[in-house]
């Protein structure tokens, strides 16, 4: 018992202690030296993956357990997966290749199959998109990397967003162009070169389809 409890500490104050270590760098050292806010996050979330080895590593270290009986223990765990767990598996693994390639970042904005949002948070199962509807959903790694993703910010922050709209027929065009760009322009998160347009896309059956 008192090695379970000895373990159970220096487990404990292994994670506590990478709390600390994350906080420093991602607080303020990668801000001082200007990592990227979705770098930042990805060597927040490795570095709380590497901590948690470390202390799962110390834990059992302290129990008395020798590696030999680590090793058994990873088979049985291999056997495992191999009887049912190789999605999860390959979830871990993606996400694992998603922080460390980084085809998408926290706070990006993507496409992936069917779904489209913001990347709120990338973790070890799957990857969590806000959409514009203030709603949550959660993709599975493996799809971000087997599924084409569209990144509008893969390269570049600045993005054109196409927003569709409809008037009635016989509506004065220059005057509902003159009113939506007077609307956009006030917005101090659009861009002014190149300035924003209102185009005549096509006919509806009730309504002129602009955008």
């Amino acid at each position: 018992m008192a090695s379970m409890a000895a373990a159970a500490v220096v487990f404990v104050l292994i994670m506590l202690g990478s709390r600390v270590v994350r906080g420093v760098f991602t607080d303020f050292i990668f801000p001082w030296i200007k990592v990227d806010a979705g770098l930042r996050y990805a060597i927040g979330v490795c570095l709380s993956y590497f901590f948690l080895a470390v202390a799962f590593i110390g834990a059992i270290t302290t129990i008395g357990l020798h590696w030999a009986t680590l090793a058994v223990f990873m088979g049985a765990v291999g056997v495992g997966i191999g009887l049912g767990l190789q999605k999860l598996a390959g979830n871990f693994l993606s996400g694992l290749t998603i922080l460390f390639e980084l085809p998408i970042r926290r706070g990006d904005c993507v496409r992936i199959g069917d779904h489209e949002g913001i990347v709120h948070k990338i973790g070890a199962r799957s990857t969590v998109l806000a959409t514009r509807d203030n709603a949550f959903v959660i993709v599975p790694n493996s799809d971000v990397m087997e599924k084409a993703v569209v990144n509008w910010n893969y390269l570049d922050p600045k993005s054109r967003v196409q927003i569709p709209f409809g008037v009635a027929y016989g509506s004065d065009l220059a005057k509902v162009d003159r009113i939506v760009l007077e609307i956009v322009r006030g917005n101090p998160s659009v861009m002014q070169k190149p300035p924003p347009q209102v185009i005549l896309k096509g006919f509806g059956a009730s309504s002129l389809d602009m955008v």
